[in-house]
């Protein structure tokens, strides 16, 4: 049976837009030799600064522990490179080019000849600055992924966008592979387990079951149970192996003592959660949202069904 998506608000503390800066590259190439290939612990020692003319409406997104994304553009290309929380924020208002090197200098602990290594500070000589904002970032998490190409980058390298951007569609497809456990991370991964047994159990307590549990993380006898949930449907009780994907509803993970379990047992059913949605929390942490839930009643699987992904090597000894 097919059941209806889920519908979810945005949780208080989630991210409804993000911040992003974008640093101009020539090619592809510049791009993976700079902020694209950057270690951590690079990004994190390193600044950032604005000097403008005339005070921008980016001006007033900035503040201290403000998470922003990073963005590595050449021609019409642009990818999302970093999420980092900037610290040691400084703005502040200035008369002239000499005077913002000087407060650059005071805030930084750089000297002059370093600020001007990096081109930008050394081509605004000529103008008359008025607003300095300066900044370190510390990283957050690391996501090489596409942006959508219609994103409108204001004249001074910013914008604001929706955060919905940085949900599955962007993010979990952001590598090429078509396994969805190599393409997300741990954290990822986690959550969208997380959020299809969520969709599962309220499956359940819509229909009536009753004594509903989570038990996908309970150990019996040192072994991690193979089934996420456990209920009883009027006097059967029932069982609940839940599958969840960023994507379509196709071919899924399951491992051998799953199918075991299910095989011969009409009590047991397969949930599987598709379309459900990643974004990030105003702290950078990975939440999961929305799905659509398709149910099995009941989950017999056969042979025809099933293809082999791995073997185990024994080597001789």
């Amino acid at each position: 049976m097919l059941a209806p998506a889920v519908r979810t608000s945005r949780k208080p503390g989630l991210l409804d837009s993000i911040i992003l800066h974008n640093y101009a590259y020539t090619g592809l190439a510049a791009a993976r030799d700079g902020i694209l290939s950057r270690e951590s612990t690079d990004l994190a020692r390193s600044w950032s600064w604005n000097l403008w003319q005339t005070r921008q409406s980016s001006w007033n997104w900035v503040e201290e522990g403000q998470v922003i994304g990073l963005v590595a553009s050449w021609g019409a290309d642009r990818r999302l490179a970093w999420l980092v929380r900037m610290h040691q924020v400084l703005k502040v208002e200035v008369v002239g080019w000499e005077s913002a090197v000087k407060a650059l200098r005071s805030h930084t602990g750089l000297r002059k000849a370093e600020i001007l290594s990096d081109g930008y500070a050394a081509r605004k000589a000529a103008t008359d600055v008025r607003y300095v904002m300066a900044w370190r970032s510390e990283p957050v998490r690391f996501l090489d992924a596409p942006i959508p190409t219609d994103l409108r980058l204001l004249g001074n390298g910013w914008a604001r966008a929706d955060a919905s951007m940085l949900e599955a569609g962007q993010i979990a497809s952001s590598t090429s592979t078509t396994a969805e456990h190599v393409r997300l991370d741990a954290e990822s991964r986690r959550a969208v387990e997380l959020r299809a047994v969520e969709v599962a159990l309220a499956w359940c307590r819509e229909n009536g079951w009753t004594d509903v549990r989570h038990v996908g993380d309970v150990y019996v006898d040192g072994e991690r149970r193979s089934w996420d949930i456990e209920g009883r449907d009027g006097d059967i009780p029932r069982r609940i192996e839940v599958k969840g994907t960023t994507g379509s509803l196709g071919s899924v993970q399951v491992t051998r003592k799953e199918v075991d379990a299910a095989r011969g047992n009409v009590d047991h059913l397969m949930a599987g959660v598709h379309g459900i949605a990643l974004g990030f929390d105003s702290n950078g942490d990975v939440f999961a949202s929305a799905g659509k839930l398709r149910v099995y009643d009941p989950w017999l699987p056969t042979e025809d069904e099933l293809t082999v992904r791995s073997y185990t090597w024994s080597a001789r000894i």
